[in-house]
């Protein structure tokens, strides 16, 4: 297990996603985001933008970093060297399942991952494990 996080991979930029990546670049992380539609780059950099101001307050932030911040198309970018990983999927049991297998495959032996999962998700993980 790494000793710090340096370096963030978020899976998946929807809701759950896109509130991992902001509070990440409020800590001054390294975040690299994954989604497969690039399309979905410019509003998740715009609801960024827009919460920014209360993160300021929350996290007594004084500027965004951008700089910190890529968006990938490729999963196999996005996990390299990734001390820790987040998965913010759709809740579907079978691209879940595929994503963690893609996970696996392309992570640094040490990395940490960590998924979203509904309880009824979990128990099938467990039940499969």
């Amino acid at each position: 297990m790494p000793t710090k996080i340096n370096k963030v991979a978020v899976i998946g930029t929807g809701v759950i996603g896109a509130g991992w990546i902001i509070r990440c670049l409020a800590h001054n992380k390294i975040v690299y985001a994954y989604d497969k539609d690039i399309k979905l780059k410019k509003n998740l950099i715009a609801e960024i933008k827009r919460t920014w101001p209360y993160v300021k307050k929350l996290f007594n932030k004084k500027k965004l970093n951008l700089k910190n911040f890529k968006y990938f198309t490729s999963i196999e970018e996005t996990l390299r060297d990734a001390d820790l990983i987040q998965e913010c999927a759709s809740e579907n049991y079978a691209l879940k399942t595929k994503l963690m297998s893609t996970i696996g495959k392309y992570a640094k032996p040490n990395a940490i991952i960590h998924q979203a999962l509904q309880v009824y998700y979990q128990q099938k993980f467990i039940q499969n494990v």
